[in-house]
């Protein structure tokens, strides 16, 4: 698996131009039987994916706000920050 992860560091510029990066985005379409069950018959269309390249964290935009997952717990959130839905266990959900 190093293996595997030195290549690819190395294709892209090496470890030091990892460490440049604070996050990159990618603008996908997901589908699947996944989404029908959650009420998304068309699954996400045209989503902007903003991956943090050093810390658990994704954004997905447009998709009721943001969702922010984290190892911990997602958080879904308004364009300005403003939370939608969190955890149901009673952890405390923080501004990250």
């Amino acid at each position: 698996m190093k293996d595997l992860l030195t290549s690819v560091l190395d294709a892209h510029g090496g470890l030091s131009r990892w460490r440049e990066i604070e996050a990159f985005q990618l603008k996908v379409s997901i589908g699947g039987g996944l989404w029908r069950l959650k009420g998304l018959p068309d699954g996400l269309r045209d989503v902007t994916l903003r991956i943090q390249a050093h810390r658990p964290s994704v954004t997905i935009t447009p998709f009721r706000g943001i969702v922010i997952p984290t190892l911990r717990r997602a958080v879904s959130r308004t364009p300005k920050g403003a939370v939608l839905s969190g955890p149901s266990d009673g952890r405390t959900v923080t501004n990250e």
